[in-house]
């Protein structure tokens, strides 16, 4: 099959390597959109995500944002993240609880957990037209398909297709050996400092020291009491002056230039040398 770009398209994955272009290619990564995300089963998350009635969850598949949300019969709905009004973005967060209803930003619709319509203002405006509340076209529409298996939750954009199980295949091990080793049978996903290190752009050490380790105190990586004195000050010193303070003093700032170990790579981060070799500090 050959591409826009005049390639085979079934030549660029061999054995011992895979073209670039799998990558970079725009028609490639159109096919992908139209071959595989809205064709095929997309994990969408896991149950334990949304615990309560009004819980969501939001993601993407493919190109479509949707929402997982827990209904106030303890269902699970995956909802295609839009208004069927103007198609305004229903939920910007990436997970909350939006209560009994979703209301849109833009005009104010409600609709239920399950994506029908509920309250829209001035509903008199409506009359003599073709809005009706059981009307599905003005719902918020579900997906085309939706399964859970051992609480992990997949959707598909497509009608077609085999189930969710015919699909995982093999696959479907890996999940049973994972819940089967839990002791009630059943796992759960649980918030880490990985996230947290992703969201705040600064140097991963400091966020995992200051935000992760330092702060938490409460969490899994809590300081022993007996920890060597010398490690709790430098700990200290972290939450004090940061990450950047602390690695200039102890391994750029003590060297002249290019006697200490590696490169003087922090040397435009400083201000100007003294006399004795070392720069000073913005």
């Amino acid at each position: 099959m050959v591409g826009n770009n005049r390639f085979d398209i079934d030549e660029l994955v061999e054995p011992d390597r895979v073209h670039r272009a799998c990558y970079a290619d725009e028609d490639i990564f159109e096919r992908e959109i139209r071959q595989i995300f809205n064709k095929s089963w997309i994990y969408v998350g896991h149950e334990s995500q949304i615990p309560k009635s009004g819980d969501y969850a939001t993601t993407v598949i493919g190109r479509q944002p949707v929402i997982m949300v827990r209904h106030q019969d303890r269902s699970i709905h995956v909802l295609y993240n839009r208004c069927p009004h103007r198609g305004a973005l229903m939920c910007n967060q990436k997970s909350g609880n939006t209560g009994s209803v979703f209301t849109c930003s833009y005009h104010s619709w409600q609709y239920k957990l399950d994506g029908k319509v509920r309250h829209i203002p001035i509903q008199d405006g409506y009359d003599n037209t073709r809005f009706s509340l059981e009307d599905p076209n003005f719902h918020m529409k579900p997906v085309a398909r939706m399964e859970i298996y051992r609480g992990f939750v997949f959707s598909s954009l497509s009608l077609g297709g085999p189930n969710l199980k015919s699909w995982l295949g093999n696959a479907i091990a890996g999940i049973d050996d994972m819940c089967d080793r839990a002791p009630e049978g059943e796992v759960e996903v649980v918030p880490t400092c990985f996230r947290m290190i992703q969201k705040y752009r600064r140097h991963p050490l400091s966020d995992l020291s200051d935000r992760g380790f330092l702060r938490r105190r409460d969490g899994p990586y809590r300081c022993p009491e007996d920890a060597d004195p010398r490690r709790l000050d430098q700990r200290c010193r972290l939450r004090r002056h940061g990450f950047r303070r602390w690695f200039l003093e102890r391994h750029v700032l003590p060297y002249p230039s290019g006697s200490g170990p590696g490169l003087d790579f922090h040397a435009w981060r400083q201000g100007p040398r003294r006399p004795d070799g070392r720069r000073q500090q913005y």
